[in-house]
């Protein structure tokens, strides 16, 4: 049983997606939960509580996504950071868009707006990293 579930994990973690999806899960921790303590335990307003989770989402999310994701080896680091931040405040600005929409408009609760917008832009993000911002030959 241990030696099948060794060998279903090293089969997911050779897949790029796969290994996406778990620096995803890893950011996503770290922005819903620095959402949640500024929007719910420090009652900041959600706009607020959205972008400074998002730093911190981006900082965990760029680490993990040029060593473990993308394992990229690019040398033009600066050019990967610029295209990360600038693919990463195009989905700022489409999360407080959304969220605006989802709570003022929908009366959805913060939580549950972040949540959704999450959802909706992760595939997004995928596709702009995978061909911008960790494809080596865009970024030499």
């Amino acid at each position: 049983m241990i030696q099948r579930l060794e060998t279903l994990l090293r089969w997911l973690m050779q897949h790029q997606f796969v290994r996406y999806v778990f620096v995803g899960g890893v950011a996503t921790v770290a922005d819903w939960g620095t959402f949640w303590i500024a929007s719910d335990a420090l009652q900041a307003h959600y706009q607020t509580a959205l972008v400074t989770a998002w730093f911190l989402g981006v900082l965990v999310h760029y680490t993990l996504s040029r060593y473990f994701a993308f394992r990229s080896r690019a040398k033009q680091v600066t050019r990967q950071v610029a295209a990360h931040i600038t693919i990463s405040i195009i989905s700022l600005g489409l999360s407080a868009l959304s969220m605006y929409i989802l709570i003022e408009t929908l009366d959805f609760k913060p939580m549950a707006g972040r949540v959704t917008t999450t959802a909706a832009i992760f595939v997004f993000n995928y596709f702009m990293h995978k061909y911008f911002t960790f494809n080596e030959r865009w970024i030499k």
